[in-house]
């Protein structure tokens, strides 16, 4: 094979989209450690106990909020380093993006349109976010095998964000340029393709890598709510509840007449007692004259 690499060549341009990968990784476990410390020093304050229902729905609307917001920080982050390199015009590492020339002369790379858009070739100077290519092995400028929805972008950026690991998890597209490529290397190792399971993972082989770095590359959040530690820790002296029931007309008539009944012996009990007071009140008393 030809020691000088095609610029699409994935023994070139791998090695630097692996190891931004592994940057994206460590900065999205950075970004979870800040805002999870953020978390942990905030404090749940309600004024009395809640019911647990009412709990378990607040709890999860504060869990829901912390993920978003964490993503969020990190997605401006993303924001801001693809901002200032596309709108810079930075210089990639690869020289995806730009070619020197013998004249000391920068000209925007080229790429063969594979993508929907209606021209055949993109430049990286009028769409550095869009134009690419895929990549592959090549041997002389002839290509030997492509990567199927793995590309080349003019920055390493794009590069990820328009892939998928969908060759990755196929076994016999991974053996075919695993084979290629360390077929004439001394330095192997034994490599193989990831495994996928609907049940360990909620990303298909296909999807893009710009949505899983967009989830701070995690497969599952994990959190937990106790009620019962939340009630022991308010340690309420008292408690008050209010029980609510719908009667019928029965009970209604019921408790009506009781009251009437109620009622009733009340008075007869009181009457008596009150008439003769009042007429005992009322009596007129005799008054004598006395001579002294």
């Amino acid at each position: 094979m030809s020691s000088e690499l095609n610029k699409n060549d994935v023994r070139g341009v791998g090695p630097l989209i692996f190891q931004t990968l592994s940057s994206f990784c460590d900065l999205s476990l950075k970004t979870i450690e800040n805002e999870l410390s953020i978390f942990n020093s905030t404090k749940y304050v309600t004024k009395n106990v809640y019911l647990q229902d009412l709990f378990q729905s607040q709890s999860e609307q504060t869990v829901a909020f912390f993920i978003q917001r964490t993503i969020n920080t990190f997605l401006l982050t993303l924001s801001v380093v693809r901002g200032a390199s596309t709108s810079n015009q930075l210089y990639s590492g690869l020289l995806t993006n730009w070619i020197f020339t013998t004249t000391d002369l920068l000209f925007p790379q080229f790429y063969y349109n594979d993508t929907a858009n209606s021209s055949m070739y993109c430049s990286c100077k009028i769409d550095p976010t869009t134009c690419g290519a895929l990549v592959g092995l090549y041997d002389m400028g002839r290509p030997l095998i492509i990567i199927p929805n793995f590309r080349v972008d003019c920055y390493v950026i794009e590069t990820i964000f328009s892939s998928t690991f969908e060759c990755f998890h196929n076994q016999t597209c991974f053996n075919s340029f695993n084979k290629l490529i360390y077929s004439n290397s001394t330095a192997r190792f034994n490599a193989t393709p990831m495994i996928w399971s609907q049940n360990t993972s909620r990303y298909l082989p296909t999807t893009k890598i710009q949505t899983i770095i967009e989830q701070l590359m995690i497969e599952r959040w994990n959190d937990e709510t106790s009620f019962e530690s939340y009630f022991n820790e308010c340690n309420p002296n008292k408690c008050v509840y209010t029980y609510n029931k719908q009667v019928d007309v029965i009970y209604i008539i019921t408790t009506i007449v009781a009251l009437i009944g109620g009622l009733t012996t009340v008075l007869r009990i009181l009457i008596p007692a009150l008439v003769a007071f009042t007429r005992r009140k009322k009596r007129p008393v005799n008054l004598t004259p006395t001579q002294t």
